[in-house]
């Protein structure tokens, strides 16, 4: 019998569940699970998880103990799994697994590669499911009308963002049921037909250059105080190295190493160590934020809603301007707001190791003496400094 657990992806579960020192569970499909133990390393059990009449239940099999003859082996958990079915459909009315069921089950299943704040915001839609009222209602009787009625009747309805996020949340979370073989397919149709009204998301709008000398202007015309110098000190990190904003949220000392920064892998979208180089005008500036930074905050609360920009638009401006003044560099560009390099084959990627360290060093470079020869930067780099000691 077939199912999704293999020799490999155990081998890869046992290491985890020492490493990480808790269970680890692997997913067979069909609602089969095998839940390995961190106190005694290649042991684990095999349960089956069913719903009926609206709850959820696991099933135990037996025990799997690597290299022992009593073990339960993959064909027969499988097996015991069909037959331990098709009892339970001869004896009970089955009942389709709940929205809420399949959404905390994709959630189990990705916590341990998730960050904090992804789990957080997952919670957060599990949550909005009960405010929509659709947390209780069996995924076979889910339809593209019923799940526009109830959010257009909830108090999400004008929370564009809200919605969006939980709808696509709630697509991902069907059809790693899909996969797992917990339910039948179902198909929902896109957010854009669901809702023709929401608005698309924002643009990573780059702002241009005419409008960003008159910004730093502003800024350094700023009444100084604890919120308005944290938001420009990372709006000077963001826009000198290029960063996503999420790069320079939860940023530590110990990640720069004299005039480079080596963003860990776990913060990057690539999940690839980045290296930034910060120019020495920046090394002051360089320290940890007490709170995460906002880009619209930012824009409204610091500038009074002045500029159309996000912060992820500096690093557009940083590329544009880059291609323009030394386009053949076009790969070491690339690389300095981490996107990686161009191969002829895909698998080239995990052969070419070269970090473009010269060249980094000179596009930064560069990039910071544009901004010194076009805006007042320099200026407002030296009122942050001069009230470091007051601030940071």
């Amino acid at each position: 019998m077939y199912g999704k657990i293999t020799k490999a992806k155990l081998l890869i579960g046992i290491k985890q569940a020492k490493a990480l020192k808790k269970h680890v569970t692997l997913c067979d499909g069909g609602g089969l699970q095998l839940r390995l133990s961190y106190t005694y390393e290649g042991k684990g059990t095999w349960f089956l998880v069913s719903c009926i009449n609206g709850k959820v239940k696991r099933h135990k099999l037996g025990e799997y103990v690597k290299g022992k003859p009593y073990s339960m082996d993959f064909e027969k958990a499988r097996l015991e799994a069909y037959k331990l079915k098709q009892k339970l459909r001869n004896n009970y009315s089955l009942v389709n697994y709940t929205v809420k069921d399949i959404c905390v089950a994709y959630l189990k299943h990705k916590e341990t590669i998730l960050r904090k704040n992804s789990i957080t915001r997952y919670t957060q839609n599990i949550d909005y499911l009960e405010i929509i009222n659709i947390a209780n209602v069996e995924v076979d009787k889910l339809t593209p009308q019923l799940v526009r009625d109830r959010i257009v009747t909830s108090p999400l309805k004008d929370k564009h963002v809200a919605i969006r996020n939980l709808y696509t949340f709630l697509i991902s979370s069907l059809n790693f049921a899909i996969r797992e073989q917990m339910i039948k397919e179902i198909k929902l149709p896109t957010i854009s037909n669901l809702f023709p009204h929401l608005r698309k998301s924002e643009n990573q709008k780059m702002i241009e250059m005419s409008e960003l000398t008159t910004m730093i202007d502003e800024c350094i015309a700023l009444k100084m105080n604890k919120v308005n110098y944290k938001y420009l000190r990372a709006f000077i990190l963001i826009l000198c190295s290029a960063c996503r904003l999420k790069e320079i949220n939860n940023l530590s000392l110990g990640e720069r190493e004299d005039n480079w920064w080596l963003i860990p892998a776990e913060r990057m979208k690539s999940k690839r160590e980045h290296l930034v180089y910060l120019v020495e005008d920046l090394l002051p500036l360089f320290a940890t934020f007490d709170d995460l930074i906002s880009t619209s905050y930012f824009r409204q609360g610091i500038l009074q809603d002045k500029y159309e920009f996000t912060f992820h638009g500096f690093r557009s401006l940083f590329m544009t301007r880059m291609y323009q003044m030394h386009p053949e560099l076009k790969e070491a560009i690339s690389a300095c707001i981490a996107h990686g390099k161009d191969h002829v084959h895909e698998s080239d990627k995990y052969y070419n190791r070269y970090d473009f360290r010269d060249e980094r060093k000179f596009l930064f470079s560069k990039w910071y003496e544009y901004l010194k020869e076009h805006t007042n930067i320099q200026q407002l780099i030296a009122l942050l400094v001069k009230h470091k000691a007051e601030y940071m």
